[in-house]
């Protein structure tokens, strides 16, 4: 489905969705770019990708490096070559009713949940950076926005935002080639979801999704059997509300 010289940026390659996507392209034989705060993350994930030589991984905090993560990405292409697909998965989720809300953590969402894609997109769809037309770039956002769950504004507020500024960027950058698309799940079985009791786990009508289902679809999204598709914002939900 993909070939080696394609390059694909994966952040948040070290757990969750952004590990998902990052075996899955592996796999469909793409290049892939993992970068993650963790290390001890990525390092499992080299370990258990099929093509060890097709991927490259990046120890990074993105949000302590907001303002260069533009030059950051230039870094990549001149690196690696033109740049096909960037999957930005980087995210966090966190209860924080208004009485207790905080400004530092209104802000931390944001950083994490918004300014990040917005940077990363913004270094992306650099047509130095780029492959041109083919290019695709998709973000994992989440259906917070549409559940509108109590203690949960900032959260929702901060996905809601995403889900705008890119269906707008999306025409910005749609004459050059490329597309901007969102993926917006809602609970995945992941190490964070996990941990909730039993009681506090949602129940979905076709079970539990999995970083799979999540990565399958960033797939398409990605390929060239989505080549018409962009400025949209997908709700992965399993009918769930």
């Amino acid at each position: 489905m993909f070939e080696k010289s394609q390059y694909y940026i994966v952040t948040g390659a070290a757990s969750g969705i952004g590990k998902g996507c990052a075996l899955l392209l592996n796999k469909l034989g793409a290049s892939v770019i993992a970068i993650d705060k963790n290390g001890i993350g990525l390092q499992k994930l080299s370990e258990e990708v099929i093509c060890s030589e097709s991927l490259f991984c990046y120890e990074k905090d993105l949000v302590s490096e907001l303002e260069s993560l533009p030059y950051f990405v230039k870094e990549l292409k001149e690196k690696y070559g033109k740049l096909s697909g960037c999957v930005s998965c980087a995210g966090i989720a966190k209860l924080a009713p208004l009485k207790c809300l905080e400004l530092s953590e209104i802000k931390e969402l944001f950083d994490i949940n918004f300014n990040v894609h917005l940077m990363l997109l913004k270094g992306f769809a650099d047509k130095r950076n780029n492959i041109g037309k083919g290019a695709s770039f998709v973000a994992i956002s989440s259906a917070v926005k549409k559940i509108l769950p109590r203690g949960k504004s900032a959260f929702s507020a901060s996905m809601s935002a995403l889900s705008t500024a890119l269906r707008c960027i999306a025409k910005e950058v749609a004459p050059y080639g490329i597309r901007v698309n969102l993926l917006s799940p809602t609970d995945i079985d992941t190490p964070l979801t996990q941990s909730l009791p039993d009681e506090v786990r949602p129940d979905y009508p076709l079970g539990m999704g999995q970083a799979d289902d999540v990565a399958n679809f960033v797939a398409f999204l990605l390929s060239d059997k989505s080549k018409w598709v962009t400025g949209q914002d997908y709700i992965v939900d399993c009918a769930s509300f």
